[in-house]
């Protein structure tokens, strides 16, 4: 894992730290060195500082990269090695201070769990209300720009055939019944495409009831062409996506390859296949079960279970046995 500049600057500050020295009866015995306290594994003072929200639940927090232990984990506790001039107290202060990035003043009680949670909720409130008022509003790019213009014009380029296409289908204008049947049953074509944003049924909808013709898609201007393409290939690709999903989804109800060809004939197969192994199962759970009615197979099987599990078990402890050989060798 690497660690940025001012990560590995802010441990080497941290490993020069003196720490207060202690036996294991927490008796102080002078001060260390952080680094020295690790490589000579002697005992030093720490906290370990367990924050709740008001809520009661317990917080979580990633451990920066400088960390000479767990760099970049998720931890449940805060906390740090006692300086030699530190209480607990004052050390559990610290680091919640450096850990949260608040002050955490002389009037708070740190043994009052209300207290300190209060006191840091309030300073994380008041921190992220600044940020919000000081905050610019983001400029956007020339791409992004581009991007929402052309989406804008493709949406009311849908919008336009949409009219088109209803002017001329709404059934409540037709007064023949039989048209008018015929054209509710178009509209709701028209309607469940324009909700998907399918501009290619849109556009054959306009070719099947002649709203369009050769001609009129030969003086469509390179603009709005260009509109109508970007539309189709964005449509092109979530159908791929969809493809390639439901493709991953037979491969494995069909437990084929991952990269496996589907194609109708193979999936057949694969499908007849399962489906002769799952009849096999279900003759020979039934013979099974006709074998049991009878007392004295019903006896046989219970012995053959019985032999089955002692040799079971002795494979188990054939196994644990070469394990341990393995470990102790």
């Amino acid at each position: 894992m690497s660690i940025p500049a001012n990560e590995a600057a802010h441990r080497a500050a941290s490993d020069a730290e003196q720490i207060a020295w202690v036996d294991e009866q927490d008796r102080l015995l002078g001060s260390r060195v952080r680094a020295d306290l690790r490589e000579r594994g002697l005992i030093g003072r720490g906290t370990y500082i367990l924050l709740f929200n008001s809520a009661g639940e317990l917080c979580v927090h990633r451990r920066t990269l400088s960390k000479a232990i767990y760099p970049g984990y998720w931890d449940v506790a805060a906390g740090g090695m006692v300086q030699a001039d530190e209480s607990y107290d004052e050390s559990a202060a610290r680091e919640l201070e450096e850990e949260l990035g608040v002050e955490l003043g002389d009037d708070v009680d740190l043994n009052s769990i209300d207290d300190v949670t209060q006191h840091i909720e309030e300073k994380l409130r008041e921190q992220a209300e600044q940020a919000q008022s000081t905050q610019q509003p983001k400029k956007p790019t020339a791409s992004e720009i581009r991007r929402e213009q052309e989406e804008a014009e493709g949406s009311q380029s849908l919008r336009e055939i949409y009219r088109k296409l209803a002017s001329a289908l709404h059934p409540d204008r037709e007064q023949d019944a039989d048209e008018r049947e015929r054209k509710t049953a178009l509209m709701q074509r028209v309607n469940e495409a324009y909700e998907n944003d399918n501009l290619l049924a849109l556009l054959q909808m306009q070719m099947e009831i002649e709203q369009i013709d050769q001609t009129h898609i030969d003086n469509i201007t390179d603009k709005r062409l260009k509109h109508f393409n970007r539309i189709l290939s964005e449509q092109l690709r979530e159908l791929e996506d969809e493809i390639h999903d439901r493709k991953m989804l037979i491969r494995e109800q069909f437990l084929m390859d991952p990269y496996e060809d589907i194609r109708p004939k193979t999936v057949n197969a694969k499908c007849a296949k399962q489906l002769k192994a799952i009849r096999e199962h279900l003759d020979d759970a039934q013979d099974e079960l006709d074998a049991l009615t009878d007392p004295k197979s019903l006896k046989a099987w219970l012995r053959d279970q019985r032999d089955m599990a002692e040799m079971l078990e002795r494979v188990e402890e054939f196994d644990d046995m070469e394990l341990m050989d393995t470990l102790f060798r």
